[in-house]
């Protein structure tokens, strides 16, 4: 999809854009069917960019993309990488997606230098909160409920939020029950609620499972 920035030792996605030329392939081939030239997505959890990148050039320059990434060195590489590929019709924020806009959420300060998977990034909500792999949650990121960015018509949102879907989908109501845009969670917990949650907003759901690598 063109030139890409990553994290030179990042073991998952910068890994599979070393070893293949792209990541998450089988998920973009599947959104791309669901939007078209000049709709309006969402990409909540962007990362890199790996499908905020495709995504907007299915979309074009007539439609909009609203992506989101809390982590500070992710998002800037999001914004080199649309930079990159000439992508100005997507507007991108540090902010992390909550319940309630202005409320504070602490990410890890990673060791760039060090191998490890920088895409699994899970936000705390205590300063100096302490993982099971010992980082430290330090950095202050501003939490923004999705409502609350005024978005009319959004076609698809994806959420990839790291285990924050809960709070995720709850400042997301009004809109899913005014647009009913196609919504796509990727998750490794919470299956229950974020059902529970769909069925709470007139939604029908699907699993849809692809390999984890190439």
């Amino acid at each position: 999809y063109g030139p890409m920035i990553y994290p030179e030792n990042d073991d998952l996605t910068g890994r599979s854009l070393e070893c293949y030329g792209e990541a998450q392939q089988l998920e973009i081939e599947y959104l791309e069917k669901l939007i078209s030239e000049g709709d309006v997505m969402m990409d909540i959890g962007a990362n890199i960019g790996t499908i905020t990148v495709p995504m907007a050039q299915r979309i074009g320059s007539k439609g909009y993309v609203l992506a989101l990434e809390a982590h500070s060195m992710l998002f800037y590489t999001l914004c080199g990488n649309l930079s990159l590929n000439g992508l100005s019709h997507v507007q991108v924020f540090q902010r992390a997606a909550a319940d309630k806009t202005g409320s504070m959420f602490y990410f890890p300060h990673f060791d760039f230098s060090q191998q490890r998977n920088f895409g699994n990034l899970k936000l705390a909500g205590l300063l100096n909160y302490k993982d099971d792999q010992g980082d430290s949650y330090d950095n202050p990121v501003t939490a923004i409920a999705l409502d609350d960015l005024g978005i009319a018509n959004p076609k698809l949102i994806k959420i990839d939020v790291g285990g924050m879907e809960p709070v995720v989908l709850n400042g997301l109501r009004r809109t899913l029950k005014r647009a009913k845009p196609f919504l796509y969670v990727d998750f490794r917990q919470n299956w229950q609620y974020i059902i529970e949650y769909l069925t709470s907003v007139g939604y029908e759901w699907a699993l849809h499972e692809t390999p984890l690598f190439n």
